[in-house]
Order: structure tokens, then C-alpha cells, then sequence
């Protein structure tokens, strides 16, 4: 598996995952479909396939980083 995105093969495109996952992390700002699309956008310019199945991915299996930062965020967890 993939040293930057989790749970996937970091290809061409392991900037996009890194970037997508500092961005739950540091940033949240907005929502996790506004994050994902962004991801979406980033690897669809070096493998639309990958783009596809990814988001599809992101979309489909709720359970993720952005939750679980989210639920941190909320309860003060460290």
C-alpha cells in the first residue's frame, strides 16, 4: 500500500493523497465532499481511472480520517 494514500497505491498522484490528508487534519474548513472532490480534481489529472475508483471509494465507505479528526475536533480528544 501506499506511504501517502492510505489504504491505496500512491501512483503518480501521492501529492493528491498527502495534500488530501494534511487538509483533514490541519485545515478543516470544509466539508469532506468538498475535500474529496479536491483529491478527485488532483488525481484525475494524472489517472482519470484511479480518480474514478477513489472518490467512488471516498464517497461510498463513510468511515475515514475526516470523521474521525472531526470527532477529536469536537471532544477535545488528543
Amino acid at each position: 500500500m501506499g506511504k501517502y494514500c492510505t489504504g491505496w497505491f500512491d501512483g503518480n498522484y501521492g501529492h493528491c493523497c498527502a495534500a488530501h490528508d494534511d487538509s483533514y487534519i490541519i485545515l478543516r474548513e470544509k466539508s469532506k465532499f468538498q475535500y474529496d472532490l479536491g483529491l478527485f480534481k488532483c488525481v484525475w489529472k494524472k489517472n482519470k481511472f484511479q480518480a474514478v475508483v477513489m472518490f467512488i471509494g471516498l464517497t461510498v465507505i463513510p468511515i475515514s480520517y475526516y470523521y474521525w479528526f472531526k470527532y477529536k475536533k469536537d471532544r477535545n480528544v488528543k
